[in-house]
């Protein structure tokens, strides 16, 4: 009912949609619902049809399905870069990312590379593999019927790579290894020297990376790595980003997220995770990084663990790879509109709106949406239903690269020949780049309430306010003594998942209790698996 208490009814323009169609798409709404509107017409029903709609669905896993069994049509040509390749930790005096920021002539900014975060870590292998590249120049897969069979790209792309061996004795099998997954404007020299590395080494896992397509700024990036004795190596640090607006100058995760279209992530999470599959591939098939005739990761025991957009891909890379047994998706969700609905400090709102402003008629970026579990809204904001539109249209377009799609495949409706995954998911409270309904309607399409982590970034904060308002990348977020604590915590969490995980059953999530750790610090509980998934934003104040 509306506000002065009349119920709702059929708009003027629905009724003469169904009962005189004119048109095909009021042609198909009256085949279907014209008959029951007449008849409640007719019968003077109290219950009358007001609104219906004609939709059409896809299968949004089909093509990352198809392009993975068209995987073992390409060698993944595994081969060690450089006339040396690896690198004793003991050894390092420091690593220098030279990341291609401009095009003709190469322009380049440096980034210093954390190398003291890696106690436990023994050596740093460099490497590439070849998978096949599905993006045409405008780096946008194309659109072809679900039914329809896939064709096998002719080109492939080198894929360079950094494993992180831990300083322990190698098994006989080789090394367990874990597949580590930046996120946006991030690279493969980030996330493992942010703590991950030495927080898998511990528990005897390798860590191995790539960077996801259009991060990492140029192809011309180089690896400047120098030793104690004073040797220098150079080594291809393969950016992947491109100058897609051709002005000459690459930024951060140029060549993945699209401003001029409603592609948006969808394609560089797809090809991202191909590549990542590929990446499997190639440790099955055997890694031998240091020469010495034997492979060095065990191809029976591959596990990933991925932040943010590497959440994103990760989960499209867990439903669809069978070599993947278990994941760690931390700050991660879906649906992709949805996260850029709610964040409030996304970098490209700014861009969206203008895009939105440009619209016929324009569009004004104030939504009048609801959470759930609230009251009924009545929407008195002029233009939001549009926008809402608008949404549901990037919603649908996106659907192949998102997440939502692809998490009920993770256990409840596994795709075919893939097994069921375990699964850890992380969040944090008020999260404010996945704000909390995201990540919950993940864990919702995935039926795996039970294997959630929400960390009380709201407690934390209350005994340390100089804790940022944003808890978004509390397992990476090394500033403050608090911060630091929080994400080791998490990150071993992480790595004592996986050891867990391989005593436990698949129906036992097994997710360890690392509280003891930031009692002392906290005074209190951090991480705890609520009762209810959290429904609202939840932001904290600046």
């Amino acid at each position: 009912r509306d506000r002065a208490g009349d119920p709702v009814e059929a708009s003027p323009e629905f009724h003469r949609c169904v009962t005189q169609p004119s048109g095909s798409y009021c042609d198909q709404l009256a085949s279907w619902i014209g008959p029951f509107v007449t008849l409640s017409e007719r019968l003077g029903a109290t219950r009358r049809v007001v609104a219906a709609s004609v939709f059409t669905t896809m299968s949004a896993t089909a093509w990352l399905e198809k392009a993975r069994d068209l995987l073992p049509n390409y060698s993944p040509g595994f081969q060690r870069t450089g006339s040396k390749s690896v690198f004793a930790v003991s050894d390092l005096a420091s690593i220098v990312f030279r990341q291609q920021n401009r095009v003709n002539p190469p322009g380049f900014q440096e980034a210093v590379v954390r190398i003291d975060l890696l106690e436990g870590v023994g050596r740093i292998a460099f490497g590439s593999y070849r998978s096949p590249n599905f993006l045409d120049a405008q780096q946008l897969i194309a659109t072809a019927p679900a039914g329809t069979a896939l064709t096998a790209p002719a080109g492939t792309n080198e894929i360079p790579f950094q494993a992180m061996l831990p300083a322990s004795a190698k098994p006989a099998s080789g090394y367990p290894v874990v597949i580590a997954g930046h996120g946006r404007s991030g690279s493969r020299l980030t996330l493992p020297f942010q703590g991950i590395g030495q927080s898998m080494a511990a528990q005897g896992y390798a860590t191995i990376a790539i960077t996801a397509v259009g991060h990492g700024l140029g192809p011309e990036g180089r690896a400047v790595i120098r030793e104690k004795n004073g040797t220098i190596t150079e080594l291809p640090a393969g950016g992947r980003g491109v100058d897609a607006d051709g002005n000459g100058t690459i930024v951060a995760y140029e060549g993945c997220l699209s401003l001029s279209n409603s592609i948006g992530l969808r394609d560089c999470l797809r090809q991202t995770a191909l590549d990542l599959a590929q990446l499997a591939r190639a440790i099955r098939a055997g890694m031998d990084l240091d020469g010495d005739g034997a492979s060095d990761l065990d191809p029976n025991r591959i596990y990933f663990i991925g932040v943010s957009m590497g959440a994103f891909y990760g989960t499209l890379l867990s439903a669809v790879e069978p070599a993947v047994s278990a994941a760690v998706l931390s700050a991660g969700g879906g649906s992709l509109a949805d996260f850029l609905r709610w964040s409030p400090v996304d970098p490209f709102r700014s861009e969206r709106a203008q895009m939105l402003a440009g619209r016929t008629p324009p569009l004004t970026f104030t939504d009048s949406y609801v959470l759930r579990y609230q009251p009924v809204k009545v929407s008195d904001v002029p233009g939001a239903i549009e926008l809402h539109n608008v949404f549901e249209t990037w919603e649908w377009i996106q659907m192949p690269g998102d997440p939502l799609a692809y998490a009920p495949h993770l256990r409840v409706s596994t795709l075919p020949g893939v097994p069921i995954k375990r699964v850890l998911f992380q969040t944090a409270r008020g999260d404010q780049f996945v704000p909390n309904p995201v990540f919950s309607a993940s864990v919702r399409a995935a039926n795996m309430r039970e294997w959630i982590l929400l960390y009380r970034h709201d407690l934390a904060r209350a005994a340390f306010p100089q804790m940022p308002a944003n808890a978004h990348t509390f397992l990476t977020n090394l500033g403050s003594p608090p911060e630091v604590a929080v994400a080791m915590a998490a990150q071993q969490q992480a790595a004592r998942f996986f050891l867990t995980g391989e005593r436990c059953s698949l129906d036992e999530p097994c997710i360890p209790d690392i509280n003891d750790l930031l009692r002392p610090i906290f005074g209190r509980n951090l991480f705890e698996t609520p009762e209810v998934l959290p429904e609202d934003l939840g932001f904290l104040a600046p």
